[in-house]
């Protein structure tokens, strides 16, 4: 065998092939490269808090800044998806966006209106119990969780098939859970310590059930974009959120909450922020994949 025939071969891991190697290390490029944009986000907003007052307003630039970045990069720096599934997945988020402003109102306003969250640091009017700042995160939440998934999203198919997956029994473990936690949020519901997290299973509980009903298994065989999608994302949200408390920006008030915390952060706020990611990343890997 000539020497460049072994060279070849050496580059090729066992069991695998070229294509499929390139195209693993160009997944995890975006990877570092979104996640460092996100780093980048939080860094300047930690100094910027640290200067200034904050108010939700300027909050919102910190949502902006790393979705208009995600959005507008060249894909040749990412290397991502030609034009036309960018297109799609576009369309898809713009969608799962108005869909979030529609659900979102219903349980934030509910929340609102009995006390547990409250906006100190608003700019713009009311709607119902909540300001206008909290209709554009939802907006703003949805988009950069959809263009995080889309920028890590690759729809080439690998050489050697994927094992099958037991498509119904995810699909039933999946759908159980989701309605047990939404019956769970029904008895939460009816105390005051435990209302906010109550609200939170309720409504969304069963939202999820319903997404893992029609593709459990295609979240499974699409794995690595949506449990990414929903810990990046989950982590950085928190992240605006504890500063937002921190810098006085609104309060949740403890006589709604559990009491329940992980290094001073409430249950209710990890629950709250990973949830609603998990429903717009949910929402669109399962759109995407039977596009």
């Amino acid at each position: 065998m000539s020497e460049g025939s072994n060279q070849e071969s050496e580059s090729i891991p066992p069991g695998g092939n070229k294509e499929e190697t390139v195209t693993s290390a160009s997944k995890r490029r975006r990877l570092y490269i979104v996640i460092a944009m996100l780093v980048a986000s939080g860094a300047i907003l930690y100094i910027v808090a640290l200067t200034i007052q904050l108010s939700y307003l300027l909050l919102h630039l910190f949502l902006l800044i790393p979705t208009l970045g995600l959005a507008l990069i060249p894909p040749i720096v990412l290397k991502s998806e030609p034009r036309e599934i960018k297109l799609i997945g576009f369309g898809i988020i713009v969608a799962v966006a108005g869909l979030a402003v529609i659900f979102s109102t219903f349980w934030d306003n509910i929340i609102a209106a009995k006390g547990v969250w409250e906006c100190l640091q608003c700019d713009l009017p009311r709607l119902g119990h909540i300001p206008i700042e909290e209709y554009l995160w939802f907006i703003n939440h949805t988009l950069l969780a959809g263009f995080f998934v889309l920028s890590l999203w690759s729809s080439k198919k690998k050489v050697a098939p994927p094992p099958p997956t037991p498509r119904k029994t995810l699909r039933i473990i999946g759908t159980v859970f989701c309605f047990s936690i939404m019956i769970l949020g029904l008895w939460l519901f009816q105390y005051d310590k435990s209302f906010y997290l109550g609200v939170i299973l309720c409504f969304i509980g069963p939202v999820l059930g319903f997404l893992w009903w029609l593709g459990g298994h295609l979240l499974w065989q699409q794995r690595r974009e949506w449990l990414w999608g929903i810990t990046i994302i989950s982590i950085y949200v928190l992240f605006l959120d504890t500063i937002a408390i921190y810098d006085g920006i609104w309060v949740i008030h403890d006589a709604y909450t559990t009491g329940i915390a992980l290094f001073g952060i409430k249950l209710e706020q990890i629950l709250i922020y990973t949830l609603t990611t998990a429903l717009v990343v949910t929402t669109l890997v399962v759109c995407l994949r039977t596009t």
